[in-house]
């Protein structure tokens, strides 16, 4: 049968098959906005930022890298998340962020500060094993949080459990995120044909989720640096 591992090979297959065939690398933004696009930009520059067009995107869902700042911290990429959802996001729109625990309330001050709360879901991972000498714990879920932006209707009623199991495969990027939780998030906040974004794109889940929706085909727009 058809597993998510074979989808997610297929697609660097492709994207291998891509490179050595000579086509051209992911486009460089140039404010034209385009649907299922990679673009490579810097997400956390203010031209970029002033360039998007405000009100496109249905739901945001990402993965933001631990690249710490000048002063050792890694707010930034999430300030970045903030500022962007405030600006691309229809009014009510959702944006899911995994979130690290041991700068948790500061992250989600930050993702507050231009975003609602709404609820704090999980991804479990059966084989977590990473040690966090700190606080002497090994990880074995990672919390994803859930933000809305203020406006719009009330969303539909669908009821999705808060906790799902997320077997780690780091294969073709550190930062690689399990397809099922993705799925269910995209199931829960969109519906066929509208535009989901992954500003941290990575290793390529959120696109493969959005072109593999079993309900139907999501639109998506999704940038790297």
């Amino acid at each position: 049968p058809l597993t998510d591992k074979h989808v997610t090979q297929a697609v660097v297959t492709i994207i291998k098959a891509e490179k050595a065939s000579g086509i051209a690398p992911a486009p460089a933004w140039d404010g034209t906005w385009k649907l299922n696009t990679l673009y490579q930009a810097d997400v956390t520059s203010t031209e970029w930022l002033a360039s998007l067009p405000e009100g496109k995107v249905d739901f945001i869902v990402t993965d933001p890298p631990w690249r710490p700042d000048a002063d050792g911290k890694s707010y930034a990429l999430y300030e970045a998340v903030s500022t962007i959802a405030d600006k691309v996001l229809k009014p009510g729109g959702f944006c899911a962020v995994y979130l690290g625990k041991l700068d948790l309330p500061h992250l989600l001050n930050v993702l507050m500060a231009k975003m609602e709360y709404v609820w704090c879901m999980a991804a479990y991972y059966p084989k977590g094993n990473q040690s966090f000498r700190k606080t002497q714990f090994k990880e074995c879920w990672r919390p994803i949080g859930i933000f809305r932006k203020p406006g719009g209707p009330p969303s539909q009623t669908m009821y999705f459990p808060d906790a799902m199991e997320s077997p780690i495969d780091k294969t073709y990027h550190e930062w690689q995120q399990g397809l099922g939780p993705i799925r269910v998030l995209i199931e829960k906040y969109t519906a066929p044909g509208q535009v989901v974004m992954e500003p941290y794109m990575g290793g390529g889940t959120t696109i493969v989720a959005a072109e593999t929706m079993e309900s139907g085909r999501r639109n998506w727009i999704a940038f790297d640096k």
